[in-house]
């Protein structure tokens, strides 16, 4: 009897241990998942969508998520509108952490996604998207200047100053992403409540 008691006492304590190491780790995840999502909150602009054909019947979709901080953000796998996006160099994706992320997924050409031989890269993002926390306003703005000039595709560059941004709630969700991927050092990105800032001032 002793020694079911023993056994039994010891049964519970690992059971224990174990469960407040997982709540531990679990905690540990979500502190995680809150910083980076602050520092993208902060930092970083979804600032262009583009479409890359891949031949003349496939194309990927690209999302340009500069970092305007001078430390480096952790994801280098997003969701976003329920399909996986990839900054690492593989597959897909050309250039590992140049703030391009690729889709994993490939998409075919119809009607509404045209294949243009001219134009493999199309940019389908009109103004910037911040968060109303973002905190690199002048960095933005002189960015925007140049890739304006290098945009893939684009004839007629803009004139310096200003630009105009949309602030939208950009946040890291599961709602509507890749649920089974949500805590694993991956994040999906939702952007909801977009309102216009013109950049005139």
């Amino acid at each position: 009897m002793k020694h079911l008691f023993k056994i039994s006492v010891f049964m519970i304590s690992i059971f224990l241990s174990s469960s407040c190491a997982e709540k531990e780790e679990l905690q540990l995840i979500e502190d995680n998942q809150l910083a980076s999502s602050d520092f993208f909150k902060q930092n970083i602009s979804i600032f262009d969508a583009r479409i890359r054909s891949t031949s003349n019947v496939e194309y990927v979709r690209e999302l340009f998520l500069p970092n305007f901080s001078d430390k480096a953000w952790d994801k280098t796998s997003i969701g976003f509108e329920g399909y996986l996006f990839e900054d690492n160099g593989l597959a897909n994706d050309l250039v590992k952490n140049d703030g391009i992320y690729t889709s994993v997924k490939k998409f075919i050409h119809d009607s509404k996604i045209l294949f243009l031989k001219d134009e493999l890269i199309r940019s389908v993002l009109e103004t910037p998207i911040v968060s109303p926390e973002f905190k690199q306003i002048e960095a933005l703005q002189d960015f925007a200047f140049k890739y304006e000039l290098n945009r893939p595709n684009k004839s007629n560059a803009k004139v310096a100053g200003p630009v105009a941004t949309v602030e939208c709630d950009v946040s890291f969700c599961s709602t509507g992403c890749i649920a089974d991927w949500v805590w694993s050092g991956f994040g999906c990105v939702c952007v909801s409540n977009c309102r216009a800032k013109i950049g005139w001032e």
